[in-house]
């Protein structure tokens, strides 16, 4: 992963230390502006964060300063005039966070508060991983081989979405290169509109389990089912789930899931902050 640093308020010459800026909304009218001094900086940041947005490549996805009037994406506060009297929500988006939406709708995207939600940080680096392995696909194979390995990830997601994909493959050969991987591209940011939640997880764990549960001991069984109950009343997190039950897999003598991206969704590194806050 490599991290692209921008701060929006320097970038148009706000400078560091520098006074407060808060959204101020009037009528239908959104406008940043400086409290202390009044100068508005709403066409400045409107003309950055277009250019700076619109000039990315081969990103995908955010990672947003959460309450921020420029980077934040649903928790910021707008006001209704620049003296703060009245508050009007606290679920607005920053400037750079509406040019970030606007642009880039289907991208990985959190702030750093959410990530400390073990739920929403799981999703999000399963996405991001996922859409960057995806966006270096260059042919037909990469892409059989990408669904082929992501076949686990995708049902325990999306089975709807998956099938539609799989139905995209299976006619690989008959249509246009590209309207396939566009087509494709379409159902896999559909697919991750939302993560599943934790019971249809559990749910899915449980399902791949029994499919060997057979070949392990009544105490390896026990354990895992232990730990699915840990993980249901949010003691522990998925990753520690997929671990166990890779390793229950392998121990099972099972290796037709050796290479799903279930049990490795994104960098073994990461999995070690893996951690309940």
């Amino acid at each position: 992963m490599n991290f692209i640093p921008v701060c929006p308020e320097c970038a148009i010459g706000m400078g560091v230390p520098r006074e407060p800026i808060d959204i101020i909304i009037e009528g239908n009218k959104k406008r940043l502006i400086q409290t202390s001094t009044g100068k508005d900086f709403t066409e400045k940041m409107h003309r950055f964060n277009y250019s700076y947005v619109k000039s990315l490549n081969n990103i995908d996805g955010f990672l947003l300063k959460s309450k921020s009037p420029s980077c934040g994406i649903g928790n910021v506060k707008a006001y209704a005039d620049s003296k703060k009297l009245k508050l009007i929500t606290t679920t607005e988006n920053g400037f750079f966070g509406d040019e970030v939406v606007n642009y880039y709708p289907s991208l990985a995207r959190e702030d750093e508060n959410s990530l400390t939600d073990m739920y929403r940080r799981e999703h999000f680096l399963i996405k991001i991983f996922t859409l960057a392995k995806f966006r270096k696909i260059c042919s037909f194979k990469n892409l059989i081989d990408f669904h082929k390995n992501n076949f686990l990830l995708f049902k325990a997601y999306n089975p709807d979405e998956k099938k539609i994909m799989d139905n995209i493959i299976s006619k690989i050969e008959s249509n246009n290169p590209v309207n396939v991987v566009e087509e494709y591209r379409n159902h896999l940011y559909k697919l991750f509109v939302h993560p599943p939640k934790p019971n249809d997880y559990i749910e899915f764990m449980i399902e791949i389990f029994n499919q060997f549960s057979n070949l392990i001991s009544n105490q390896e069984k026990l354990l895992f089912m232990e730990n699915i109950q840990r993980y249901k009343e949010g003691k522990i997190t998925l990753s520690t789930n997929r671990k166990l039950l890779k390793s229950l897999i392998q121990r099972a003598g099972n290796t037709s899931y050796a290479d799903q991206s279930f049990f490795n969704p994104y960098p073994g590194k990461l999995m070690e902050t893996d951690y309940i806050i």
